[in-house]
């Protein structure tokens, strides 16, 4: 049984057996720069390539992945009898703090927007369906014809082999986004390959051109940030922008969400009666109620 096997038999989808591929690769790569092999590390050699993704100023979040993959590898080698334990220690990884994303401003979206709009038809479709349905970059590059689905009159996609297992079938819930998606679908020919017939890296080059060219700060991912703020500022329930990103918990959903902008002053009680109804006295009515006047 192979590690990617290993891994697809604990429930990984194929996009993360990939990921975690390429990150043993690169471990790999580090101790052979040690002329050291992949079987007979010591626990300070782990600690080691810690300490030097950390020195490479990588995120936390990215140091965490890739020592939480090289466990992996390890109790994996202990499963079929390659080695005796893991000799990864325990209790390595980095604590921090995921940055605050901020979400992109009303004005910044509508300059984006305008951009979509300029662009050839394969492309404006891409960056719409990003838009409309808060997906991944990747999820919306790998789309064949068939994961556009139509169902009363609502565009939908179907997201297949997703991170964390997130498979899902989620509405684009932007009207415009919907009508560019759907006319764009069903100009194109039914075919097995990419609907869009783009990459990750291009799509993603096209956002670092538009954000030198323009000075708005804008990437791909930064879509899923924004959909997710702007659906909880509309009042939607967390658990369903949960199911639409694909979050394994809720709060990754409350990571990309902390930048909405909410109003909370229909909360406010007034502290003043009415007028006509006995002056300016401060009332006890209001959300929260304190002891009762004795």
């Amino acid at each position: 049984m192979s590690f990617a096997e290993y891994l697809r038999t604990g429930g990984k989808a194929a996009l993360t057996v990939i990921e975690y591929e390429r990150r043993l690769r690169l471990w790999r790569a580090f101790l052979i720069s040690k002329n050291m092999e992949m079987r007979k590390i010591a626990r300070t050699d782990v600690l080691e390539y810690r300490d030097l993704l950390l020195k490479n100023k990588q995120s936390t979040r990215t140091v965490n992945a890739k020592l939480s993959t090289i466990s992996q590898y390890y109790d994996y080698l202990v499963v079929i009898g390659e080695i005796d334990e893991n000799p990864v220690p325990r209790g390595l990884h980095v604590r921090g703090k995921h940055p605050r994303i901020k979400r992109l401003s009303d004005e910044e979206l509508h300059a984006i927007l305008c951009w979509f709009d300029t662009l050839q038809p394969n492309l404006r479709a891409a960056w719409y369906a990003l838009y409309g349905s808060g997906a991944r970059i990747g999820e919306i590059t790998k789309l064949k014809h068939s994961d556009i689905k139509v169902s009363g009159g609502a565009v939908y996609v179907d997201i297949k082999d997703a991170k964390w297992g997130s498979d899902r079938l989620v509405p684009i819930v932007n009207q415009k986004a919907a009508k560019v998606v759907y006319d764009y679908w069903a100009a194109e020919k039914i075919s097995d390959k990419p609907l869009f017939h783009i990459s990750k890296r291009t799509l993603q080059s096209y956002a670092t051109a538009f954000s030198e060219e323009t000075g708005i700060h804008f990437w791909g991912h930064l879509l899923r940030h924004t959909f997710a703020a702007r659906l909880l500022e509309q009042g939607v329930r967390m658990t369903e922008i949960q199911y639409l990103l694909g979050h394994k918990t809720l709060s990754m959903t409350a990571h990309y969400t902390e930048s909405a902008l909410l109003d909370v002053t229909h909360l406010a009680p007034t502290v003043f009666q009415e007028r006509g109804s006995g002056g300016d006295a401060p009332t006890a009515t209001g959300l929260l109620l304190g002891p009762k006047a004795q």
